[in-house]
């Protein structure tokens, strides 16, 4: 992957790890169980996939504001979890850098292998018509 990509995808996750952890919440985190780190790379891949597609679309125009809390909701019920928990989870791993920064680093592999996989499928695509 070149730097330019790489780049681009640590500024888009750290973009949306900022805007979700500012939110507030109310229930003591004790309570909130946290998401195994192969269960946070996977909600941190698709959050990252749908904040990238959000943004190509800010930029042709398209007001999302009404339409990226119900993308974000539908990520977590993918995933079978809440907000809360995704928020407990990331304040977990982020208060532990390396760990945080391995977590980020598999989602980076992950979207690469995404973008590869929709790279061939589009040569394939073209090539059969």
């Amino acid at each position: 992957m070149n730097k330019r990509m790489k780049n681009k995808w640590i500024y888009i996750i750290f973009l949306l790890l900022i805007t979700v952890s500012c939110q507030h919440n109310t229930k003591k985190t004790s309570d909130i169980p946290i998401l195994s780190e192969k269960e946070m790379i996977d909600v941190l891949t698709d959050a990252y996939i749908a904040e990238s597609s959000i943004s190509l679309l800010k930029e042709k125009g398209y007001d999302t504001r009404k339409q990226t809390p119900k993308i974000y909701a539908h990520i977590l019920d993918k995933h079978h979890t809440t907000k809360a928990v995704f928020d407990r989870s990331y304040k977990y791993y982020s208060d532990d850098f390396d760990k945080m920064k391995q977590i980020i680093e598999k989602v980076i592999i992950n979207l690469n292998k995404i973008e590869r996989n929709l790279s061939v499928k589009d040569s394939i695509n073209k090539e059969g018509k």
